[in-house]
């Protein structure tokens, strides 16, 4: 068994927390934990200086005055900028611009909160990402606290290659060639997966890709079922009761509240 998995998260918070704070700042990344999420999955990006840094969107201007990708702008460059600028409280106001808001460091995060567990999501499809991240985690205690996932595959074969014991989930098109196996009835045929976590929405249209046979057949090859964008109390129960290791919800609170 790998490390990551020898005290197994059940609850995946997201970067925003309970939505009281700017997205992926420590402050809401806290919040999700105090909430009692067990993890929280983090969108990683690189600077123009190589430094791995948690900003949630792909385009700045969501965030804070600037304009353009977190791979524009340096490190130092980026911490000038307010990542609360974009951010309004319940009553539509900008109540923590100026507060000291920034974008803080994969490294920075883990620090942070030493006994935590993390996803870590390569958010665009960026060689020079995967290889930065490859060379991260060589750096510290890192693959027993984070399970990699990417919507790219390229990505993910970097990360693979380079840490046999890294916890990495399934690519889009992977998890996708998994559900066609599925439905042609030839999933119990594959002997090997080249990830240990299958990370799936429940449905995307009338496809259910957590259908309960399906995860019995995935049970059987040793691969985790987690389960993200679900956020209802009933969704939630009733995916558990499947059998489903893991819920990503942006509602931590829906989810604790849950037996498992």
């Amino acid at each position: 068994m790998k490390e990551f998995f020898k005290s197994e998260p059940v609850i995946y918070g997201n970067y925003s927390g309970a939505g009281n704070f700017p997205e992926g700042s420590i402050d809401a990344l806290r919040e999700c934990f105090e909430l009692g999420a067990d993890a929280v999955t983090l969108n990683v990006q690189l600077t123009a200086d190589g430094v791995l840094v948690a900003v949630p969107q792909e385009d700045l201007s969501q965030l804070c005055e600037a304009s353009g990708r977190v791979s524009d702008y340096t490190f130092e460059k980026l911490r000038g900028y307010d990542a609360a600028y974009t951010f309004a409280n319940g009553n539509g106001e900008f109540s923590m611009r100026g507060k000291g808001y920034v974008f803080p460091s994969l490294k920075e995060i883990l620090v942070t909160f030493p006994e935590k567990k993390f996803n870590v999501n390569l958010l665009l499809k960026d060689i020079k990402l995967a290889e930065a991240y490859s060379e991260f985690l060589h750096e510290g205690d890192y693959k027993s606290r984070v399970f990699t996932s990417s919507m790219y595959a390229s990505n993910l074969r970097i990360v693979r290659k380079a840490h046999a014991d890294a916890v990495t989930s399934m690519s889009f098109w992977e998890f996708i060639r998994v559900y066609a196996l599925f439905r042609l009835n030839m999933l119990g045929f594959k002997k090997k997966f080249n990830a240990d976590i299958y990370q799936v929405p429940e449905n995307i249209g009338l496809s259910n890709f957590a259908d309960e046979e399906l995860l019995n057949i995935l049970h059987r090859s040793g691969v985790r079922v987690y389960v993200w964008n679900v956020s209802d109390e009933q969704s939630i129960s009733r995916l558990r009761e499947a059998g489903v290791d893991a819920i990503m919800s942006s509602r931590v609170q829906s989810a604790v509240h849950v037996p498992g």
